[in-house]
């Protein structure tokens, strides 16, 4: 009897050290991989973060979208100049012809009267119909000589103009060709700079994601100690009674044979059994000889020791029968619920 009383107590302190291994476990996670990011931010700061940068982006994709409006209204005002300078070019040339005919004419007149000897007045007088018509005609001269100047000298004028325009034509168009080159380095510049704020808004999705993981990791992990603890706290209560009773007295012996019950207790069916079944399915994949990657936890159901004895178990669960071990989660089930299992049991 004092041996048994000795290996209970060595199960509750094993249990003990257990639970005070996993409650340093999820301090450890709270404390360092979940309290601050790699940034040395929080989960809520780092998520801040990313709406900051994806604002930015939108700010910046914003700015790209102007430059490029702008590269494209300059484009149509380069276009529109050199469609300008093309029809003044033309302009210009037909003024060219215009001078050149004009002046043609002009010097085939001039060159016609300097080759004939000027009339004399009596000739003059005798060639026309009284002195009148004399004057008149020579009158008629002198007009047609002045409208032709006029008109050398209009098509002067107006080839100066289309010389005038085109030099502002000229100029218009090295504006707009600026412009748009400007526009276009100014679009190209904000896309890079798009691509950089993209990056750095992968790469704290990134770290968001791993501080969310963590997070749940340590919740899992609180969540485990919770229920260890609750489970030890129990298993003191039960082995408390037996550890005041003392080495000769008769009363322990209902307490040495309760375990040995529940070994022939029929497997649980109906709405318990689908229930285990989920949880072992959830717990081990259903596989009776499972390892937790710690040891801790063995078997199809992922028995702690300590939590195995209390049903009545023996050994190693992992090692025990596949139908011993439904019984015993059948027991731990019907008098514990769900709750020995914080995380497949909910």
């Amino acid at each position: 009897m004092r041996s048994t009383r000795r290996q209970r107590g060595g199960r509750v302190q094993v249990a003990l050290v257990a639970v005070l291994v996993l409650a340093a476990l999820a301090a450890g996670l709270t404390a360092g991989t979940l309290g601050a990011a790699p940034g040395g931010g929080t989960i809520d700061s780092q998520r801040a973060q990313i709406r900051a940068i994806e604002a930015e982006i939108i700010s910046i994709d914003g700015q790209a979208q102007t430059a490029a409006a702008q590269a494209a209204a300059a484009s149509g005002r380069l276009d529109q100049a050199e469609r300008s300078l093309a029809a003044n070019a033309k302009r210009l040339r037909a003024a060219k012809r215009d001078l050149e005919i004009s002046r043609d004419r002009l010097s085939d007149r001039l060159v016609a009267i300097y080759r004939e000897q000027p009339p004399t007045l009596v000739e003059v007088l005798l060639s026309a119909d009284g002195l009148t018509s004399a004057v008149d005609a020579q009158s008629q001269l002198d007009r047609v000589g002045e409208q032709d100047q006029r008109v050398l000298e209009s098509v002067r004028q107006s080839r100066a103009r289309l010389a005038r325009a085109r030099a502002a034509l000229a100029e218009e168009r090295d504006a707009a060709a600026r412009e748009r080159a400007a526009a276009a380095a100014r679009r190209a510049t904000l896309e890079d700079l798009i691509g950089q704020r993209r990056a750095v808004l992968d790469r704290a999705q990134a770290t968001l994601a791993q501080l969310v993981a963590a997070e749940e990791r340590r919740r899992q992990a609180a969540a485990l100690a919770a229920a260890q603890a609750a489970e030890e706290a129990r298993l003191r209560a039960v082995a408390a009674p037996v550890a005041s009773s003392g080495g000769g007295g008769s009363a322990p012996a209902p307490a040495a044979a309760a375990p040995s019950a529940p070994s022939t207790a029929p497997p649980v069916g109906g709405d318990a059994g689908n229930r285990l079944e989920r949880i072992a399915q959830c717990e081990s994949g259903g596989d009776p000889t499972a390892i937790s990657p710690g040891g801790q936890y063995r078997g199809k159901y992922q028995f702690h020791p300590g939590t195995w004895a209390s049903v009545g178990g023996s050994g190693d669960p992992a090692a025990a029968p596949e139908a011993e071990q439904d019984r015993r989660a059948a027991i731990l089930l019907r008098t514990g619920g769900a709750s020995h299992w914080p995380v497949c049991g909910a």
